[in-house]
C-alpha cells in the first residue's frame, strides 16, 4: 500500500480512497454484469477519488486501485507482473460504460 501511495503522490494521482465490496466485481456473473456495478461505483466516486478493490479471477487475489478522473488503473499483484485478462475486460467495459477512453494501466510492484 505505502508503494501505492508514493507512486501515486508522485504522479499527482493522490487523492481519497473509496473501497468497493470485492464479491460483487469478481469472479461469478458475467463480465458485463461486473462492469456495470464497477461502473456505477466508478460513476459514485468524488472527483480524485480512488476506487480500490480486491479482484479475484477464480484463483488467484490481486488488488486493483482507479482514478476514473484521470482514466488511470493500477494492477498490484505480489504474484505476477502481467494483468489479468479478466480483469482488464472488465474495467475497460465499466470505462466503455461512461464513454470514457480505454484506461491506462499501470503495474504497481509489490
Amino acid at each position: 500500500m505505502f508503494h501505492l501511495y508514493k507512486v501515486m503522490e508522485e504522479n499527482g494521482t493522490l487523492g481519497s480512497y473509496k473501497f468497493a465490496d470485492a464479491g460483487s466485481i469478481s469472479v461469478g456473473i458475467s463480465k458485463e454484469d461486473r462492469a456495470q456495478i464497477l461502473n456505477a461505483r466508478l460513476l459514485g466516486t468524488d472527483h480524485r477519488q480512488i476506487l480500490m478493490f480486491p479482484y479475484n479471477s477464480g484463483n488467484h487475489w490481486c488488488l486493483i486501485a482507479i482514478d476514473f478522473s484521470r482514466g488511470t488503473a493500477y494492477w498490484m499483484d505480489p504474484l505476477r507482473n502481467r494483468i489479468n485478462n479478466d480483469a482488464s475486460d472488465v474495467v475497460r467495459m465499466a470505462f466503455d460504460i461512461s464513454n470514457k477512453k480505454k484506461p491506462v494501466w499501470r503495474i504497481i510492484k509489490v
